[in-house]
């Protein structure tokens, strides 16, 4: 790999990776109906029950959780600070549990408005929202942790340099095999 290409794949990463964390700023909470037996989960029980690993409240009653709309600026920050998966990854994610007959996605709505409402209807329902937007009518169960644009930035920053290390030490050692 050229200079050139080497420069452009750190610029490109350095790039998205400072697009992502900005995404990853929001304040994310995870909220259940007020009506909701559910008090509190955490980050483990959030992550399988919206990727499809398990469907029960740990008090053993059906949970239904609600995506928000895919490629929404919210569900990329909820994705990234609860598993670190981007869009592309949870798309992957759900089109193998599919293919393979494991799971189906979790009903999408398209607005936080509509998030309310399902939730108002079913208290086995469960979403996240911004936080700004918790009324009386929602309990938050769950904070993701936040992710700063300095640490994401900074590891990308560290992940690309190795990577592009990593290629310029593979095109010097296949080189010396020639």
């Amino acid at each position: 790999m050229n200079f050139f290409s080497k420069t452009f794949l750190f610029f490109l990463l350095t790039l998205t990776s400072v697009m992502c964390a900005g995404v990853a700023n929001a304040d994310v909470v995870v909220v259940v109906s007020s009506a909701s037996t559910v008090e509190e989960l955490d980050r483990i029980q959030i992550e399988n029950l919206f990727l499809g690993r398990s469907n029960r409240f740990p008090n053993g009653k059906l949970a239904v959780p609600i995506d928000q709309e895919e490629g929404s600026p919210m569900r990329q920050a909820f994705y990234l600070s609860l598993s670190g998966m981007t869009s592309s990854q949870i798309k992957s994610h759900w089109s193998r549990a599919i293919f393979t007959g494991r799971g189906r996605p979790p009903r999408t709505i398209s607005n936080a408005d509509e998030l309310i409402t399902a939730l108002m209807n079913n208290p086995n329902a469960i979403g996240y929202i911004d936080e700004s937007l918790v009324d009386s009518r929602l309990k938050i169960v769950f904070r993701p942790t936040s992710v700063s644009q300095t640490s994401l930035a900074s590891e990308s920053l560290y992940l690309s340099r190795s990577r592009i290390t990593t290629m310029g030490s593979r095109d010097n050692e296949l080189a010396s095999w020639k």
